[in-house]
């Protein structure tokens, strides 16, 4: 199928960038109460979405957020300044059982300059499902929640972050699915997945059109 007329490339709007790849996913990934625990200060840890399974509906909100701590899942990382000097103790004792554990060691986080130090993100308005069978899983992410590897997420630009929500209809949609089809690879077992590279050289509506969409 040819590209709708008047569709521009996804990168007039932004980009998808994958999300933060922490290498050791079992030391970084953090409950509520474990912060409590190990008494951690506000500035070492974030909100962030570490497995897909814990947005289950295409809209991620604060109540959906709130639910999660609640339950006392994983929805923090361990994310210290990157200013070094300022660890507190609790967070230096933390740091020296990981290397106990050897997750110094491992592939990602050997290659850092502080292995424990994770990539700077922001946080992704529109989150997209790396894996899928059939079934995309796009999420209008509401909150201030980072998200790890397991969903690429949407980058806006300045045009991009006025059309967020239309982006985001327009991605659900039977069309929006037709222009992902088309840049998807294909895995063994019915398996899709998506690069951020695929996702961000997708067609879709130009502004003109998104104007005419409505949110409503």
């Amino acid at each position: 199928t040819d590209t709708p007329k008047d569709f521009v490339p996804f990168n007039t709007y932004g980009k998808f960038k994958r999300g933060i790849a922490t290498g050791a996913n079992e030391f970084f990934s953090l409950t509520k109460s474990k912060i409590d625990d190990i008494k951690l200060e506000k500035s070492e840890f974030s909100l962030c979405i570490t497995k897909s399974n814990q947005v289950r509906t295409s809209i991620f909100s604060e109540t959906d957020l709130k639910k999660l701590i609640d339950n006392d899942s994983a929805i923090y990382v361990f994310n210290p300044l990157q200013d070094t000097d300022k660890l507190s103790v609790e967070a230096e004792k933390y740091i020296k059982y990981g290397e106990s554990q050897d997750y110094h060691r491992r592939y990602l986080t050997k290659n850092r300059k502080n292995w424990y130090v994770l990539e700077k993100r922001e946080t992704f308005p529109i989150l997209f499902g790396v894996f899928s069978r059939g079934h995309y899983k796009i999420i209008r992410n509401e909150t201030n929640a980072l998200s790890l590897t397991c969903f690429h997420g949407f980058e806006p630009n300045l045009i991009g972050k006025s059309y967020i929500d239309k982006i985001f209809i327009f991605l659900k949609s039977d069309l929006g699915k037709a222009s992902l089809l088309k840049n998807k690879r294909k895995y063994g077992a019915d398996l899709d997945k998506f690069e951020p590279s695929d996702l961000t050289n997708i067609f879709i509506p130009s502004p003109h059109q998104l104007d005419l969409i409505p949110t409503e």
